[in-house]
């Protein structure tokens, strides 16, 4: 009978510990189950932010792309404007050499409209005005 009693007891120990350990299994799974949710979500919600830096640096690459296009055509149109300009002072130049015009210089220091000594002398192309 002690032995049994012994025996009883003895279960119910480790009927008590079996339940006090399962009930730390499934608190230990539960837990695992939020850690796992969460990892999960914090992936996706990274992947997400992977996908738009993505998308910003597509848009700011073909922002870039664009503006140095547009950079480039000023620079063209500035240049042929530059090189205009200086066909048209280069002809001036050598109707002042020849003494076909004579620029008047006023006291604020601009430049009056040239007054031509022959006009049968100078072609159509030197009649052209350049806006800048």
């Amino acid at each position: 009978i002690k032995l049994m009693k012994k025996t009883i007891m003895f279960r119910k120990q480790a009927q008590t510990k079996m339940d006090a350990e399962k009930a730390s299994l499934h608190a230990l799974n539960a837990e695992l189950l939020i850690v796992e949710r969460d990892r999960r979500d914090a992936a996706s919600k990274v992947e997400q932010c992977e996908q738009e830096v993505g998308l910003m640096e597509r848009f700011i690459e073909e922002e870039r792309i664009k503006t140095d296009e547009e950079i480039d055509k000023i620079v063209d149109g500035f240049q042929k404007f530059e090189n205009a300009i200086s066909v048209e002072i280069c002809k001036l130049n050598l109707f002042v050499e020849e003494g076909l015009i004579s620029c008047a210089t006023t006291t604020a220091g601009t430049t009056t409209v040239p007054s031509v000594t022959s006009a049968s002398t100078l072609t159509a192309n030197t009649e052209e005005k350049i806006d800048p």
